[in-house]
Order: structure tokens, then sequence, then C-alpha cells
């Protein structure tokens, strides 16, 4: 394998292990948003409801923290939170994607056809 194809799966590693950690940190994120909003609402919770988002959210946080584990090696770096693309910025970008497509495969193939046209900023395969 040469030093171009080594870098070539270096950078293909890191894009994935950079976005498993923003979906982890996304999936926590909105867990513990859900139990937020609900919990504004006055939901009275059955016990067995609360403890089930009690435990996604648990999950969700081991999740992050174990890609972070994973993450920071990669990257040589302490500071991954800072590191990595805002999860916050991507999660909103996932929600609009989410609110202006429907379930209709014509949908989701514009959506798709419409953010392939936007520049491409690292140059990785996905």
């Amino acid at each position: 394998m040469t030093n171009e194809e080594k870098e070539e799966l270096r950078k293909k590693a890191l894009f994935l292990t950079n976005t498993a950690y923003l979906l982890a940190d996304m999936a926590h994120t909105c867990v513990f948003y859900a139990d937020d909003k609900l919990n504004h609402l006055g939901k009275c919770f059955e016990k067995g409801e609360k403890m089930r988002f009690k435990k996604a959210a648990k999950l969700t946080k081991e999740a992050f923290k174990a890609v972070k584990e994973i993450t920071e090696p990669l990257y040589n770096i302490t500071d991954v939170d800072n590191a990595c693309i805002d999860s916050d910025y991507l999660l909103e970008v996932i929600q609009l994607v989410i609110n202006r497509t429907d379930e209709t495969e014509e949908s989701k193939t514009a959506m798709l056809e419409y953010i392939k046209k936007l520049p491409q900023i690292e140059h990785i395969e996905v």
C-alpha cells in the first residue's frame, strides 16, 4: 500500500470517527431535550416510561464517551469537543432536512441531489 493510499484511508477513518462522535452527541442531546420538553408539558410519566428515558439518556451518553475515547488518539488531541464539527450545527441541519423532506422517494432523492450540488469541502468519497 502506498503512502498516498494510507493517507486516504486515514482521512476516511477520521471522517467516519468524527461522524460517529457527532451522531452519539446528537442522540444524547435529542433524548435529553425530548425528556425536558415532555416534562415542561406536565406529562406525568409512568415509572416505567420515565426509567426508559433515563436509560436512553445514559446509553447515549455512554456511546458518546466511548466514541470520544476512540476519537482522541486518532486526532492526537485532548480537546476533541472543540476539534470536531459542531454537533449542534449538524443536528440543526438534520432536523431541517427531516422537516423539509416527506416520506416519498422523490422527495428524498431531490434533497440528496440538492445537497450533492453543494461544493465538496473534504476530498473524501461519501
